[in-house]
Order: C-alpha cells, then sequence, then structure tokens
C-alpha cells in the first residue's frame, strides 16, 4: 500500500520545492512537504534504503522551510503586516517586495526588541476606569506587572486560545503551521484567589466568575512555526489592543463559551486554575 504511495510524495515533494523558489510560495511548500511526510512516516518499518534517504530529504526541507517562517526576510506576508502592526509601524502597502524592504530598514527592526505588550488593565474599584497600558516585552516585564498589579508573584489563566481550541477539536497539530492564531489571557496576582475581593467588573467583563483582585488582559497574535513550537514567546507577532467595546462583544463572549466548554468537557473546572507564575521584582 505505502509503496504505491510513493510516487505521489515524490510528487508532493516536487511540488514542494517549485513553490519554496517563489516569493509568496513558503506555505504552499511547506504543506507540500508536510503531506509528502504523512505519505511515509518516520516509524513506518518497511521502508527501502532509497525510500527511507527520500522521506529523510522531505524532513530536512520541511524543517528548513519552516524556519523561514519567524524570519521578517521571509516570513509570510500577512504574518509580515501582523509584525508590523505590533511594533506600531505604518507603511502604505503598494508592492510586497517594497513593503518588505521599508519594514527590514526601520529602526524598531533593525533595533531587534520585540513588540509591545499593549493590555487592558481593570482596577478592582469600579469608581476607577479601565486603562489601555503598554509594556516595554523585555525581561522585565513581570517587574512592570507587579507594579501595576501590586504583587510580585504574578499568574496568567487562558480565557481563549484558537490554537488550543483546535487541537480540542481533534486537529492534532492545533491551527496548522504557517498560520496566524490569537490568544486571550488574564493576568493577575498570583495569590489573588485568597487575598483579594471580588472584582465584580472584571467577572463580567471576562465571563469568568470569581476573578478577585485587578487584573491585565492580554489579546496576542501568533504564528505557529512548526508542529511542537519553540514558545509561546517566540512566536508572537502583535499584541494588540483589547478594549472594554470588545469584551463587551457577542464575538468575545461566545469565545468564551467555547473555551469553558471545551474545559468541561476534557474534565478540568473552567479558569478556575492559574497557569503559570512569574516572579516579579516589584516591592511595595
Amino acid at each position: 500500500m505505502l509503496k504505491t504511495r510513493i510516487p505521489e510524495a515524490r510528487l508532493l515533494k516536487e511540488e514542494g520545492d517549485r513553490l519554496g523558489k517563489t516569493v509568496d510560495g513558503l506555505l504552499g511548500s511547506i504543506a507540500a512537504y508536510e503531506a509528502a511526510l504523512e505519505i511515509i512516516p518516520s516509524q513506518y518499518a518497511s521502508l527501502s534504503l532509497e525510500d527511507e534517504k527520500f522521506r529523510q530529504e522531505c524532513a530536512a526541507l520541511y524543517d528548513q522551510s519552516c524556519s523561514k517562517l519567524l524570519n521578517p526576510s521571509t516570513m509570510p506576508f500577512e504574518a509580515l503586516t501582523v509584525l508590523a502592526r505590533g511594533h506600531g509601524i505604518d507603511i502604505p502597502i503598494k508592492d510586497m517586495d517594497a513593503y518588505r524592504k521599508s519594514l527590514l530598514m526601520h529602526p524598531k527592526m533593525a533595533a531587534g526588541i520585540s513588540p509591545p505588550m499593549r493590555l487592558l488593565y481593570i482596577p478592582l474599584s469600579e469608581a476607577e476606569p479601565l486603562q489601555s497600558v503598554v509594556i516595554v516585552n523585555s525581561q522585565h516585564y513581570p517587574h512592570e506587572m507587579g507594579r501595576l498589579l501590586g504583587c510580585q508573584s504574578i499568574g496568567k489563566a487562558t480565557l481563549h486560545s484558537e490554537d488550543q481550541a483546535a487541537r480540542a477539536h481533534g486537529k492534532s497539530r492545533g491551527v496548522g503551521v504557517g498560520q496566524l492564531h490569537k490568544t486571550y489571557e488574564a493576568w493577575m496576582d498570583q495569590s489573588s484567589a485568597t487575598q483579594h475581593p471580588l472584582n465584580r467588573r472584571a467577572s463580567a467583563l471576562l465571563c469568568r466568575p470569581g476573578t478577585r483582585g485587578p487584573v491585565l488582559v492580554s489579546k496576542s497574535i501568533s504564528l505557529r512555526s512548526a508542529p511542537d513550537p519553540p514558545g509561546v514567546l517566540e512566536e508572537i507577532l502583535s499584541w494588540d489592543a483589547v478594549t472594554e467595546e470588545e469584551l463587551r462583544s457577542d464575538a468575545f463572549r461566545n469565545l468564551r463559551l467555547e473555551w469553558i466548554g471545551l474545559n468541561r468537557e476534557s474534565g478540568m473546572e473552567p479558569d478556575q486554575g492559574i497557569e503559570i507564575s512569574v516572579r516579579s521584582t516589584w516591592h511595595n
């Protein structure tokens, strides 16, 4: 059965080679190599030496293509525009090649810095307005978050993840390599469940009953760069601003209902756990 499909895999590999030579063919090239590798999986025991060599060549080309996804010089154009938005760089789109060259020459790109984190701050007191805040995305971001939240240990809870939702719906590779995806998260005091009063406004806006203490809300846009990504932060192209209007929208509410349902189906108590913690150097 496998032997009869080897020619199909070779045609897919040729398609990947052809697309890889074009300006906008990176995603198609990755998809072609991926399809070829699905025909000849590495655990298949009866491959001939020639077919095994072919499989290894496909795997190397696939990895090489994936490595181009997060490089601004070679990443897909749509992802490039998201990266520009993340850095707050506004360049008119007249020609894709000219746009890429202009972006790469921009001082913010030349500096090699990460996109700033745009967050929505929901204070504990309803007498205080919601605030849009921007934090420099560096190793010191936990300190800045700690200063805003008034704590030293920061926890993060996922409010919705398109990639994780896709996995829960049966797609083993999530949204797929080379695809953009969105994640909403809430950042708060790690000990907020025991040391802070109920934040009624945050509980309602986030559809997360029992949320306590002040909260920072983020929306990140990432590019999946591998079947098993190197790390969430490495793939984030933009921290888009979150607004109160957005949190009150039916679209966000539907995302929350989906996420809560997926958590319940997996046997987890929705949103009650805080997934990670980072240490802040902030002191009162």
